[in-house]
């Protein structure tokens, strides 16, 4: 049928007064790379939801999509990276039936960040995806 599944995983991470906040309300959401995890702990201490997603040289899901989509689609491994980072804020703002206990996240609220390489596949991520 031509189509092609990837799985990856994402570690998620709330503040820890997320609990109290109302059902209604929208956290901001920080998004980096494995190897910046820190730099999502200095966003989570700061309000912000942290999403640390497998796009850099220590972890990377972007080979993976890459042979997926071999047929369909030419990706260099910028590019790719940058598609990984758009289909876990998929997962944040549309979580899979069966998660619950995830507070909401609304685009337009939402910041990626990265360095040299990441940082180029940060700003592909912003200027293709409107959700950033």
């Amino acid at each position: 049928n031509g189509s092609s599944t990837v799985a990856f995983s994402v570690e998620l991470l709330t503040p820890y007064a997320c609990d109290a906040i109302s059902p209604t309300a929208t956290l901001p959401l920080f998004m980096t790379q494995w190897n910046h995890r820190e730099w999502a702990l200095r966003a989570l201490s700061r309000g912000y939801a942290s999403l640390v997603y497998p796009a850099a040289d220590t972890r990377d899901a972007a080979p993976a999509f890459q042979c997926a989509y071999r047929q369909t689609a030419s990706m260099g491994l910028i590019l790719a990276r940058a598609y990984v980072a758009s289909r876990a804020l998929d997962f944040a703002l549309s979580p899979p039936n069966g998660t619950a206990g995830l507070p909401s996240f609304a685009a337009g609220r939402v910041c990626v960040t990265g360095h040299s390489r990441n940082g180029k596949q940060s700003l592909l991520f912003a200027a293709f995806d409107e959700r950033v």
